[in-house]
């Protein structure tokens, strides 16, 4: 395996960021769904959706310190975008475009546009090479999964984990036999087989990401279990003699904390694209290529601020209960 330092790594990862930033945001920040610069417009459609949520992945493998679980967000961002170009080249397919036309489409660039798609490809390269080169802490990470799982210590879970991923591979089979069903019932047989090799591949990659979901959720849920527990009973205190602002203060916290950096991700790069759009269309000038620094420079000064203020008042609350518990000890 290629020698990837950590340092290098997390940079390869901004990088690979960067090169799908052009893509992502450019088809989603045009006016086709009601306005400019509008976040919603990210997930308009399935193509944005599926390219907005690699991206993301990437995003949050860059801010991840755990050298396992990042190495997971980079093999889900890889796989994310390779079902990205399938459901394209689906969508191809059915169009008049020639086999090369719809080659240059996919991994260069579309008609009349700027190749976008080629940085795409350049980020998916990247993202090729991170995961080949992070793959024993991926199998790492799942061989403690499964040391997990087979403990005898953690018979109920591994239940509770069969039970869950049964239902949702039966659902899952289901869903995508009917889709077939449907597409070789109203189109008949003809050019219908790539669909169905469309459909199989989006089934096993759910099938892996619900396995991956329900593992990490019951893992965590060994120490969630005791807390939910406390809670509970601190909830059954009528006299308000404990407090949980603190015991709960950490998770709402984090909670907040991803949703606003989850947001400022993506609102940054569709805001600033949707407000440099417009100015192509008349001839881009010198002051509106300042648009993409100014808007991540100030969007990133933004949500540090914001996370600021959101520190400070978590603190004054929690500080304020420390003292309040401290007062009644005394």
């Amino acid at each position: 395996m290629p020698a990837i330092s950590e340092k290098l790594t997390r940079w390869l990862l901004v990088v690979a960021a960067l090169l799908m930033v052009p893509n992502t945001f450019y088809w989603g920040s045009r006016d086709y769904y009601g306005g400019f610069g509008n976040v919603n417009n990210v997930f308009s459609d399935q193509y944005t959706s599926v390219s907005a949520t690699a991206y993301l992945l990437i995003f949050f493998a860059i801010c991840s310190r755990n050298l396992r679980f990042r190495a997971v967000l980079t093999y889900g961002a890889f796989c994310a975008n390779i079902y990205y170009w399938f459901d394209l080249a689906n969508a191809f397919r059915n169009s008049d475009m020639s086999m090369v036309d719809q080659l240059r489409a996919l991994f260069i660039n579309s008609p009349g546009h700027a190749p976008l798609a080629a940085s795409q490809t350049l980020a998916v390269f990247l993202l090729g090479v991170l995961s080949y080169a992070q793959l024993e802490k991926f199998v790492t990470f799942f061989m403690v999964l499964r040391a997990f799982f087979t403990d005898s210590a953690h018979r109920l879970h591994s239940i509770i984990w069969a039970i869950l991923t049964a239902l949702s591979i039966a659902g899952l089979i289901f869903g995508t036999g009917l889709t077939i069903w449907n597409e070789w019932g109203y189109r008949g047989l003809s050019g219908n087989i790539y669909m169905s090799f469309i459909q199989v591949f989006a089934l096993i990659f759910a099938v892996g990401a619900d396995l991956l979901l329900w593992s990490v959720l019951l893992w965590a849920s060994i120490h969630w279990v005791s807390h939910i527990q406390q809670l509970i009973d601190d909830l059954r205190d009528f006299k308000i003699n404990q407090y949980i602002t603190r015991k709960l203060g950490g998770y709402i916290y984090t909670g907040y904390s991803v949703g606003i950096v989850a947001f400022a991700a993506l609102a940054v790069p569709a805001a600033a694209m949707g407000n440099f759009l417009p100015s192509t269309e008349y001839g881009a000038r010198f002051i509106d290529w300042l648009i993409f620094p100014i808007y991540f420079i100030g969007g990133i000064a933004g949500t540090f601020l914001v996370l600021i203020i959101w520190r400070i008042i978590v603190e004054f609350t929690v500080s304020l209960i420390h003292i309040a518990e401290n007062t009644r000890k005394n």
